[in-house]
């Protein structure tokens, strides 16, 4: 398993800086694109590909939340992180409501759909709106476990160079608890903020 942290020079956490992270990226393109090696230099253009590839695969990776912790996870338990497809209790209440709307503005677009002529989309534009209104306002609700994510990430990377272990052979029981919590509920997020976003703009068209 190719450690994204080391490959791309950035410590290892549940947070990551940003600039840090775009400058090494940017320095390994440049060193390791295949367009930019000499031909001259035989076998390395050949080994450069594969090469590249994780890099920008790394780059992806840490750059997004809930990637970067699930590739913690991986590299702390030394597998993969268990599936999410049971939502934690204290977001039932609001993945139910996400799925409700989400459903209704569904239904709404199909009828939408199934009559294209201008009066009648004229005439639906008052629904549209309120749906989005509805869409807007579980946006809304999602920001305070925004807030929740980004302020248990803040704790857990604070903590993290004093805790021990953190090893396949050695794991921390309490910060991979932790650090599986942070994961969960930033693929929530990032799902339902996705599903969200995606229903406004198409009920914006």
């Amino acid at each position: 398993m190719t450690d994204y942290f080391a490959l791309l020079g950035v410590k290892r956490g549940p947070k990551i800086d940003g600039a840090l992270l775009k400058a090494n990226f940017h320095g390994l393109c440049q060193t390791w694109h295949p367009d930019h090696l000499e031909p001259a230099e035989e076998g390395r253009p050949q080994m450069a590909a594969p090469c590249f590839a994780d890099i920008n695969a790394a780059y992806r990776c840490l750059q997004d939340t809930r990637d970067r912790l699930a590739h913690l996870l991986e590299l702390e338990l030394g597998r993969k992180p268990q599936s999410i497809q049971q939502i934690p209790d204290e977001l039932a209440s609001v993945g139910v409501r996400v799925m409700t709307v989400c459903r209704g503005v569904d239904a709404f677009l199909a009828a939408r759909q199934e009559n294209p002529s201008p009066m009648v989309r004229a005439h639906l534009f008052k629904n549209s709106m309120a749906w989005l209104s509805q869409c807007d306002t579980l946006e809304t609700a999602l920001q305070p476990l925004q807030i929740q994510l980004q302020q248990e990430l803040d704790r857990l990377d604070a903590a993290w160079d004093q805790a021990t272990g953190g090893s396949p052979k050695d794991p921390n029981p309490h910060r991979a608890t932790a650090l599986d919590r942070c994961y969960r509920l930033a693929s929530y997020l990032g799902k339902w903020t996705s599903q969200i976003k995606e229903r406004q703009l198409t009920l914006s068209l």
